[in-house]
């Protein structure tokens, strides 16, 4: 910050009658402002930092707080970076191991948060089916009715609190936390920031809302989880049920199939006497009789013609 105002002083300060070389002075003086403003951004000095000619210490306790956050949330806004080699070495490391543990710990949660609406809205919705339920329902587990999806009210309830908070966080955002943030600006930042894109075009100014910030991330965040959970469970059951139908349908075409088959090898293997060789066909005794010579029909057989 002092680098930047330092640079800037001095174009001010550039007198062109006492330099020969104008055009080269103001050449290095241009570079080094401009060099320092560079090193100014890298840092993370903002620009309503340098028009108030005030900074502020960027990494302290809860802004560390808060980027670790947007790492293992795999967020990354990206306005708070490592600069170092070694910084950016532990960050490799440090999300190599803890966006899978984040990303199973959020899952549980919210399984558990699943299973447990699922289930209590169940109860109360026919609480006297769950009593006088035989033994064979009552070997059920928890995780077999979880597994059925619930009812499709259950369900809904989830879907309309996730879209009740991210409408709540909108206002709240947008007429208390970043006031100059449009209702537009603030739902667009809720929906980047719970689908873990982030841009990093929006992102929170205030480093005494970063504790906030951070509810605000992982609340949300088990909600969209919770969502997809359900979304998930209720898709594999309705797989699940064409599977089934499928199987069916494939198991009453094969049954007609082999009706079919065995009504056509029961006609084809008919039972046939033993002495129905010895008939003479009608055509054969035509003949016979149109022929030069008539010549009388072959002698029956001594078993057809004592008959």
């Amino acid at each position: 910050m002092r680098a930047v105002e330092d640079a800037k002083q001095s174009l001010l300060k550039f007198d062109y009658d006492t330099v020969e070389d104008v055009n080269g002075t103001m050449t290095i003086l241009l570079e080094d402002f401009i060099f320092s403003v560079l090193n100014a951004f890298e840092e993370g000095v903002r620009v309503s930092e340098l028009n108030e000619n005030t900074t502020k210490y960027q990494w302290n306790f809860y802004s560390s707080l808060f980027f670790t956050t947007t790492v293992l949330t795999s967020i990354g806004y990206g306005n708070m970076v490592p600069v170092s080699q070694y910084g950016r070495i532990f960050c490799i490391i440090y999300a190599f191991f803890g966006i899978p543990l984040t990303i199973c710990t959020i899952a549980d949660i919210s399984k558990f948060i699943s299973d447990m609406v699922v289930l209590n809205h169940d109860e109360e919705e026919s609480p006297s089916v769950h009593k006088d339920s035989d033994s064979e329902s009552s070997r059920s587990s928890p995780s077999s009715v979880a597994v059925g999806g619930g009812s499709a009210q259950a369900k809904l309830v989830v879907v309309l609190a996730l879209l009740a908070y991210m409408a709540i966080a909108t206002e709240v955002i947008s007429h208390v936390v970043q006031p100059n943030w449009n209702t537009i600006d603030a739902a667009y930042f809720t929906t980047v920031t719970l689908t873990t894109i982030g841009f990093g075009d929006l992102v929170p100014s205030e480093d005494s809302n970063y504790l906030g910030w951070i509810a605000f991330i992982f609340t949300g965040l088990v909600l969209t989880t919770l969502c997809i959970d359900l979304a998930g469970s209720y898709c594999i059951e309705k797989i699940h049920v064409l599977g089934r139908n499928l199987d069916v349908l494939t198991l009453l075409l094969s049954h007609a199939h082999d009706k079919r088959h065995e009504e056509f090898d029961a006609e084809w293997f008919a039972f046939v006497p033993k002495d129905a060789y010895a008939i003479p066909f009608i055509d054969e005794h035509l003949v016979s009789l149109n022929g030069s010579a008539r010549r009388r029909p072959p002698p029956l057989p001594l078993n057809i013609a004592k008959l």
